[in-house]
């Protein structure tokens, strides 16, 4: 022992000894006044009561009235003298005297009430807890009940240092001192005066006694075993669990502490308690018989927080069992445990209480603790079916839970009991779908993987529970309707799907295909249920029976609906199986418009987000087997026939609302097209998908093709001012110009690229790249002009006319240079073409803008036209030769004088001819 110990344990007995008097003369005088207090207010209610009725047999006697009056005063209670302290006495008085004398007799008899109202009076309320007494009634005994324990072990501690007495004898002093301080307790609270209790509310000496007794009973057995060898491990397992079980009987009678002392020697037990042959049986008894006394001592209305505390001890048994005593015990006793807790705790929501909790917190814990427990210990069985590498434990185990939570929905008529059911389902779903992967766990047990056979007979097995017990509850109709017929279509259905995935690995088969067919029907027959039982419930005028019945209704019929989809899945391949998913939105918008439900509209958003996903991001759709012929192959039905069921959906779905489902379900229709037609040029221009090749000539026909869409969805957003009709055409215009500015004129221009344009002068790449492209964009300027600006109308104009520029240069190449063009110049009479047709342009741009009054195309003309005087005086005078420079230079003299010319006579007399008409009205 080293010098620390005996420093530490010095200062703790001074301080000891200096603190605990003091703490203790502070009680004493408090307990003292508090009693002087009681018996003084004992005495004040006894002189009350003995002299109220005394003054009512005098005051009849009496001829003057007003002579008894001061002395009535003095004893009438305070409620009186508030009465009266609303009308002034003096008021009063002379009303009897100025009657006859008989009129004063009724006065005494009316004070009889008033002398006889201390009678009933409540007795006073507590006074408020102060410090001082919550030290004194509260704190002081339970760190008291902590000193004396910690005194205990100390004891044994120094009188094994000590030597002083034999091993037996030590343990025997410290069992009987813990018997002697519960004995102490129970006289302690047998002879607590009720004044006090009323006066100081709860007790807390005789429990914290009580709790120290059995804390030293405990330390002197376990000693007895571990430090002494005095018991075997048998017998000190024995009788630490008599005291477990004896601390939870006992604590009905002395309170919360008694009760968590045992609580916590009942489940350290076995822990502290070594056993050279555990038996796992004999382990799970004693834990399921701990766990049952807590139970029954919190359903006894007391200490409602030990049902926490035992699910706490439940649920680290079964981690602890798991992880370190399998091995040795077997899964049989785990699986036994698990099932029988869990059922327990079930059981104690179950049954009624013997007394009503004293306040909501017991009452919550009562409520609360089968549920919780019941879903915490099947956050167990995934780990249990690896452990046990899903042997026949691990399927009893599930299907006891399944069983005790249909029981637990049979029984409860209130609708959060079909959550237990909900959740043995969705542990069934999640066992199947991990039996093909331990890696998850990390099995510690060799895995063997389920055949076909018997993971389909299994899935089936399973179908056929929940279905039956889905249609039992919706037959007995306990709580809501909803959550049986959900329970009955949605496990079905995610077993059947998890199966066909596992076993046949989506692959066309037509025998399950009929399979789910059959399911269909069976969901049939629910429908037909329950609109046997709405019927009745609108004939017997049960308006809330009805729309509960109209519900489960709207479920099985759902059900129908992706029973028959998933039949048709599994009886296609490849593209087939996303459009039977897209078939259900408009069957769902349908169902939605004539039993008027909301559910359908979250799980029509889901079925959506699914189609997408698979049709807009699945790489495998490059894979699908495709014809090379336009328009007949798979893309037309693979994405044609999405775009209208989504739209047809969103049809029915915006008639009740038009919500966020409604814009989902319109952007995957214009998201379907758009693919729809870039797929189809893809396949056209390459054959295939896959190909990497992405050249001027298809990238100008999707160019197209995109504009195309844009103005059609445009054209459709005139007729029909839908949000997402207005964003997508913008979108995918946008999309358009830039795979213009960066494909057309950069990365694949024929300049740089070398790929052949064609040989005829208007009909060929160069038209369909640059000249096709600009006319829409022309258009889209001209009317979009009052949506998007003045300066998006200018930009668009401009991109128009830079492309009409483009074209006309790259045909001037074309036509000198052949099928193939670069950027190196072939002759003289190339580069003077480029003058000339640049020429004619700025020509053609200024007379149009004349015409039609378009001072932007002036604008243009005049900067092409300084282009063009730039190119011929810097680059023609030192290039060309001969007539052609002659010639180049005078066209460009001879245009500069058009071009003045026309100013002068069509461009700067109209916009002063104005003012020359309103000068001769002037000089009149």
């Amino acid at each position: 022992m080293g010098e620390p110990f005996w420093l530490l344990f010095g200062l703790a007995i001074i301080a000891y000894i200096l603190v605990g008097p003091i703490f203790g003369i502070a009680a004493h005088r408090q307990i003292k006044r508090l009693t002087k207090k009681v018996d003084d207010l004992e005495a004040t209610l006894a002189e009350l009561l003995r002299k109220g009725p005394s003054a009512e047999a005098a005051e009849p006697q009496s001829e003057k009235p007003s002579a008894e009056k001061p002395s009535e005063e003095e004893f009438e209670p305070e409620d009186a003298g508030f009465e009266s302290a609303g009308a002034p006495p003096q008021m009063e008085e002379p009303e009897p005297a100025a009657q006859a004398e008989p009129a004063a007799q009724p006065e005494p008899a009316a004070a009889p009430p008033q002398a006889a109202a201390p009678a009933p009076a409540s007795p006073p309320p507590l006074p408020a807890r102060d410090l001082e007494q919550s030290l004194a009634s509260r704190w002081l005994l339970w760190i008291g009940a902590v000193a004396v324990c910690l005194a205990a072990v100390f004891l044994v501690r120094y009188a094994i240092e000590q030597g002083w007495l034999s091993p037996l004898v030590r343990v025997n002093l410290g069992f009987g001192t813990g018997l002697l301080l519960m004995l102490a307790g129970e006289a302690l609270r047998k002879r607590t005066p009720e004044a006090l209790k009323a006066l100081i509310g709860k007790n807390h000496l005789p429990p914290s006694v009580s709790a120290s007794g059995l804390f030293a009973c405990f330390a002197s057995v376990y000693a007895a075993y571990q430090l002494y060898g005095l018991l075997s491990g048998s017998l000190t397992f024995a009788v630490m669990a008599c005291l477990s079980i004896w601390g939870f009987i006992y604590s009905v009678r002395q309170g919360t502490l008694v009760a968590l002392i045992g609580l916590i020697g009942g489940y350290a037990t076995p822990a502290l308690v070594a056993s050279s042959q555990p038996s796992g049986w004999v382990l799970a008894g004693y834990l399921l018989l701990i766990t049952a006394a807590s139970l029954w001592v919190v359903r006894s209305g007391r200490h409602g927080g030990l049902a926490a505390l035992a699910l706490a001890g439940s649920a680290a048994w079964a981690g602890s069992w798991i992880q370190h005593l399998a091995f040795v015990t077997g899964t049989a006793p785990l699986a036994l445990f698990l099932l029988a807790s869990a059922c327990l705790f079930m059981a104690s929501m179950h049954l009624p209480p013997l007394r009503d909790p004293k306040d909501e917190i017991e009452r919550l814990c009562h409520r609360g603790t089968g549920p919780t427990g019941f879903l915490l210990l099947l956050c167990f069985v995934l780990p249990f079916e690896n452990l046990d590498g899903y042997g026949a434990a691990s399927w009893l185990l599930l299907g006891g839970l399944t069983a005790a939570g249909f029981v637990t929905d049979w029984r409860l008529r209130f609708p959060q009991g079909v959550r237990m059911s909900f959740a043995t389902g969705a542990a069934a779903v999640i066992s199947l779908a991990l039996w093909h992967a331990p890696s998850v766990f990390h099995a510690p047990v060799p895995f063997i993987a389920p055949t076909a056979e018997a993971f389909s007979t299994v899935c089936l097995a399973w179908a056929a529970i929940f279905g039956l017990g889905g249609f039992l509850l919706l037959w007995k109709r306990r709580g809501s309707a909803g959550g049986p017929s959900a329970i009955a279509t949605l496990v079905p259905t995610l077993l059947l799907i998890l199966a066909y995935w596992r076993v046949q690995e989506l692959q066309v088969n037509f025998l399950w295909s009929m399979t789910a067919m059959a399911l269909a029907c069976v969901f049939l027959a629910g429908c037909a249920l329950c609109q046997e039982k709405r019927q009745e419930a609108l004939e017997s005028g049960e308006r809330h029976a009805s729309a509960d019945w109209e519900t489960a209704l709207g479920i099985f019929a759902c059900g129908v609906i992706t029973a028959v989809v998933l039949g048709l899945a599994m009886g296609l391949r490849e593209a087939w199986l996303t459009v039977t998913f897209a078939a259900l939105l408009p069957a769902l918008g349908w169902i939605e418009g004539r039993l008027r439900f909301n559910f359908q509209r979250e799980a029509a958003g889901v079925v959506a987000a699914i189609v997408l996903i698979r049709l807009v991001f699945n790489p495998y759709l490059l894979d699908y087997e495709s014809q090379p012929a336009p328009l007949f192959n798979w893309i037309l039905y693979g994405y044609g026939l999405p775009m209208a069921l989504f739209w047809l959906a969103g049809r029915f779905f915006v008639k009740r609302k038009d919500d966020w489902l409604v814009a989902l379900l319109e952007a995957g229709a214009v998201i379907f097209l758009t693919l729809l037609v870039t797929f189809e040029v893809r396949i056209f221009m390459q054959g295939e998908l896959r190909s990497v090749t992405y050249g001027l000539l298809e990238q100008s026909v999707q160019t197209i093709s995109w504009i195309g869409v844009a103005l059609l969805l445009r054209w459709r957003w005139m007729r029909a001012p839908r949000p997402v009709l207005h964003y997508a055409w913008q979108i995918l215009f946008a999309l358009a110009l830039a795979q213009i500015a960066f494909g057309h004129l950069l990365s694949n221009n024929p300049l740089l690229t070398l790929e052949p344009v064609g040989s005829q002068p208007l009909f060929n790449l160069l038209g369909l790249a640059y000249l096709l492209p600009a006319l829409p964009l022309a258009l889209v300027a001209r009317h979009m002009g009052a949506i998007w600006g003045e300066r998006a109308r200018l930009i668009l104009q401009g991109s128009s006319l830079f492309l009409v520029f483009v074209y006309l240069t790259l045909e001037v190449t074309r036509t000198f240079q052949g099928t193939v063009i670069s950027t190196l110049v072939s002759s003289d009479a190339e580069f003077y073409g480029y003058s000339a047709v640049w020429l004619l342009y700025a020509l053609v741009l200024l007379a149009v803008g004349i015409w039609r009054g378009v001072p932007a195309l002036r604008y243009v003309s005049l900067g092409l036209l300084l282009f063009t005087v730039c190119k011929v005086f810097l680059f023609d005078m030192s290039s060309l030769e001969g007539l052609f420079r002659v010639a180049s230079f005078f066209g460009l003299g001879i245009s500069l004088f058009l071009i003045g010319y026309v100013y002068q006579r069509f461009v700067f007399t109209k916009r002063d001819l104005p003012q020359e008409e309103d000068a001769p009205p002037t000089d009149a």
